[in-house]
């Protein structure tokens, strides 16, 4: 591993500690002298400095995620949320998603009037919803009035938590709007707003539905004409990937604007202004969490061929991490970002061993030109999504709690067809902006290839058994598949005389540092396991006689409401239930001065 990527992974993982809570950041200032023990002690092994930096890392990454932690005051618009009505005046500094019923916007909050007179200045954004038909744009600076609200959690969806990943803690439903002013936001994003909006309306114009839309998806990441009846069959095949901007649109943009560069400008210039256009692509399509790790990615590949040098895939994909991270510690939480994260990296380390492997069978087989020519064939569609998959299909399965069987054949039949989309779908649009009769002839080129993706995806969606429910897929099975996989990745990455060298080592090991090893490692695992899960749990104690209720709130404060009848029992169900490493109540609550209530606390 390269230094950027050990370092990238404890800075994630200070993020993730922080996030649990598994460590207290003031604990985590130890990795300080940590460090400097490893410089002094050991300063001239790499690996000790390696070490000082990881460590080094893993602090800055809890403080980093410690800076975003928003601070809810009367200065904060969300502090005012679930009170009567509300007038809220701001800035409407995102993206329109307009729907057929409303329209919904991030509105960045400056002046809030309660329902009493008094006014406030505020700060913090707000996710609006107004009424349809608002005549309403980007940086446009409104009033509105109706509730402000704190976002709801349901049974399998925390809609609060998905937001306040995004930097949102309220949400506010308008039942009017007055615009005050315009152009009160970013003009360089307005401009690329309104070229998408026209971008958008000549797509419209260019091809039938549901083809529209879908293109729409692909090249402007618009996703909201998307019927949902297709979004549905896209996710039931495991092909929800084709509609959200990737790698793959941006790798093909990024080579588009580089082949341009080439021609218009010097050997100075042609780098910069390929950078320049796929950096605009990037804000176009809405700068999502995915599709910024893919413009970092594309930015390096730019760079590379500049310098005539080769991408290292793993420190690339590290270096967006990271970039990332720095930037909002919260896009480790985004199921897109993961999704892309995940697939890029199956592809990064799987795509060529599977090449290797493949032609190393077919040639036992057949001559050498033709194994060599199927797998150059397989490898762009066949290979590489199964490389993908091995990855994604953990991050599926934890976040869906499904898995679809015709996944691979689906990805197998339209991953081909998806360049001749992004070719020919961009170029009816570039010409449309000229000449919409010419780009007629591109879009119906376009069209058979988008209609043949829809068909395929809504005939496997209809298979039996296209998406097989899995039931409650908890944390603890998903990293446990990540580690199986990471484990066998390593072995096979390593020569026969490898294997020999860790198996004597091996066998050279003292069993009691083994066994130390193993339940050090136990007691790690367990202790993931029983760390909060940001869920609220109610537990019905099994007392006997008398009533005994354990609550732990998502946060992992403890609450025991009445102890039963007898005290032994009591505890023995308390410490059932409670984290072995907390032996503490946050707070206990006595309903009645009954026996069968009292009695268990008492004791």
């Amino acid at each position: 591993m390269t230094a950027l990527m050990l370092f990238t992974t404890a800075w994630v993982t200070g993020i993730l500690l922080s996030q649990a809570s598994f460590i207290p950041l003031p604990w985590l200032f130890l990795t300080v002298p940590a460090a400097l023990v490893l410089l002094l002690g050991w300063g001239d092994s790499r690996w000790a400095r390696r070490g000082s930096a990881m460590l080094i890392a893993l602090l800055l990454g809890a403080g980093r995620l410690s800076l975003a932690e928003p601070r809810i005051n009367e200065n904060h618009v969300a502090f005012y949320n679930d009170q009567s009505a509300i007038i809220l005046e701001g800035v409407l500094d995102s993206e329109l998603d307009v729907r057929s019923t409303i329209i919904m916007a991030q509105l960045k909050a400056i002046h809030l009037t309660l329902a009493n007179g008094e006014i406030h200045s505020v700060h913090g954004h707000v996710l609006v919803t107004l009424p349809p038909f608002s005549n309403v744009q980007y940086g446009d600076r409104v009033v509105v009035e109706g509730l402000l609200e704190t976002p709801q959690v349901f049974d399998a969806f925390s809609y609060k938590e998905y937001l306040a990943y995004q930097g949102i803690y309220a949400v506010f439903r308008a039942h009017s709007c007055t615009t005050m002013a315009s152009h009160q936001a970013s003009f360089l994003k307005e401009i690329i707003l309104r070229f998408k909006g026209y971008a958008y309306h000549i797509i419209l114009k260019l091809y039938p539905e549901p083809q529209a839309a879908l293109l729409s998806g692909i090249l402007l990441g618009i996703e909201s004409g998307i019927p949902e009846t297709l979004r549905d069959a896209f996710n039931t095949t495991g092909t929800g990937h084709i509609i959200a901007i990737s790698g793959f649109n941006l790798s093909i943009v990024a080579g588009g604007f580089a082949s341009l560069a080439r021609r218009i400008f010097k050997k100075r210039g042609k780098t910069l202004a390929a950078l320049t256009g796929l950096w605009l692509y990037v804000i176009l399509v809405g700068a999502s969490a995915a599709v910024l790790r893919a413009g970092v990615m594309a930015t390096l590949g730019v760079i590379a061929v500049h310098e005539q040098r080769k991408v290292h895939g793993p420190t690339a994909l590290a270096a967006a991490v990271l970039v990332l991270t720095l930037l909002n510690p919260y896009a480790l939480w985004d199921v897109g970002f993961q999704l892309s994260f995940a697939a890029t990296l199956g592809m990064v380390l799987y795509t060529q061993p599977l090449e290797n492997h493949l032609k190393a069978f077919l040639e036992s087989w057949l001559k050498p030109e033709l194994a060599a020519s199927i797998v150059r064939m397989s490898s762009e569609s066949l290979l590489v999504t199964i490389a993908a998959q091995l990855v994604t299909v953990g991050v599926t399965v934890g976040t869906f709690q499904s898995l679809s069987p015709v996944s691979l054949l689906t990805n197998l039949l339209i991953l081909p067809v998806q360049l001749y989309i992004m070719l020919f779908g961009g170029t009816s649009l570039l010409v449309g902006l000229v000449f919409q009769p010419l780009a007629q002839l591109f879009a119906w080129i376009a069209w058979l290839f988008l209609a043949y993706t829809t068909t395929v995806v809504d005939l496997l969606s209809r298979f039996p058994k296209a998406s097989i429910p899995l039931g409650q897929v908890t944390n603890p099975i998903v990293w446990a598949y990540f580690v199986g996989l990471a484990s066998v990745t390593w072995w096979l990455r390593r020569s026969r005389d490898d294997h020999q060298r860790f198996l004597a080592w091996v066998k050279a090991l003292n069993p009691t540092v083994v066994i130390t090893v193993l339940a050090v490692t136990a007691l790690i695992v367990i202790t993931s396991i029983t760390a909060p899960d940001g869920k609220l749990h109610v537990t019905f104690l099994d007392v006997g006689a008398g009533e005994a209720v354990l609550i732990e709130t998502p946060h992992g404060r403890q609450v025991l409401v009445d102890g039963g009848a007898d005290g032994a029992l009591t505890l023995a169900q308390v410490g059932r239930w409670l984290p072995f490493w907390d032996r503490n109540l946050d707070m206990i609550v006595l309903t009645s001065p009954d026996k069968d209530r009292l009695a268990g606390l008492v004791a």
